[in-house]
Formats: structure tokens, sequence, C-alpha cells
């Protein structure tokens, strides 16, 4: 297995500890039992927003640790670091979205027996495709300042590594 692929999956992996800390951290929005089936009034909704904005606040910081496991791991060479940042950043978005989805509260409208008066918990949604980006955008910026702090850490090519020249 190349080091961009050992990277890729290693920093993906990171999604699983932060599904947990979304599990464990977001307070789900609540929907209410009335005689007309279940409402969500504007102060319940809070908590959907919360889901929301905790998913893309947890994505920037793993976005940044998957973006230096991906500078440690591969090393700083070319543009071709990017790809498996972006794509470790992916794949930790995913494992942690399903993470929610699998481990979070079930979807309210399967539920039926429930209480007048009673709240019952909404399901995770990530209904923004902007959270996600957050996540490869912040491993990407990692790259990027690595490389501009790798540029001046090397040595001037010498005369023997010149460019080669042109074949006539």
């Amino acid at each position: 297995m190349n080091k961009a692929v050992k990277a890729t999956v290693m920093s993906g992996l990171l999604g699983l500890p932060a599904g947990l800390v979304w599990l464990l951290w977001t307070e789900p929005a609540m929907w209410l039992m009335t005689e007309r089936g279940l409402v969500m009034t504007e102060d319940l909704a809070a908590g959907q927003f919360n889901s929301v904005a905790t998913f893309s606040l947890i994505g920037a910081v793993v976005g940044t640790l998957v973006g230096l496991v991906v500078v440690f791991v591969v090393g700083v060479r070319t543009w071709h670091t990017v790809c498996p940042a972006v794509g470790g950043a992916l794949l930790a978005a995913g494992l942690c979205w399903v993470m929610g989805i699998v481990f979070g509260p079930n979807n309210p409208t399967a539920q039926t027996t429930v209480d007048l008066g009673k709240r019952v918990p909404a399901q995770f949604v990530v209904d923004t495709p902007a959270s996600f980006a957050v996540w490869p955008l912040c491993a990407a910026i990692v790259v990027f300042v690595s490389f501009y702090l790798a540029e001046g850490t090397r040595a001037p090519a010498t005369e023997s590594e010149s460019v080669p020249r042109e074949r006539e």
C-alpha cells in the first residue's frame, strides 16, 4: 500500500471519533406531539441548526488534523499531496455523518406510540452541502500552508541539479 492510500485511510478513520463527539456534543432538534401530529416549533428547531453547526465545527478541527496526518505521512512533495488530504477529509466526513444517522435518534415519523405533549428527538440531519465542504477545505489549507512553509526550507539547486537541456 503506498503512502498516499495509507494516509487517506488513516486520516479518514478520524471520522469515527468525530462521529462520537458529534453524537455526545449535539442536542437534537425536538418534535412535539399534538392533536395534528408531530410539530416542530421555532424554539424546538434550534437543535436543527445546532446539529449542522456542530458538524461544521467538528469538520474544521478534524479537517485540520487530516491535513496534518497527510503531510506527516506522505510528506510535502507536490500538489498531489492535496488529493489524499481531500479524500481523507471526505471519508472522515462521511463516517461522521453515518455514525450520526445510525447511532443518533431515530426518525420521529417512524414512532407511532407517542403521547400528546411529549417531545420526540429529531434525527441528526446535515442539510447544507457547505457543512461537508468544510472538512476537505481545512485539510487542503493545511497542505497548502505546509507547501508554503516548506518552500523556504529547500536548498537552492546546484549547477549539477540544474534543469536538463532540451533535446536537439
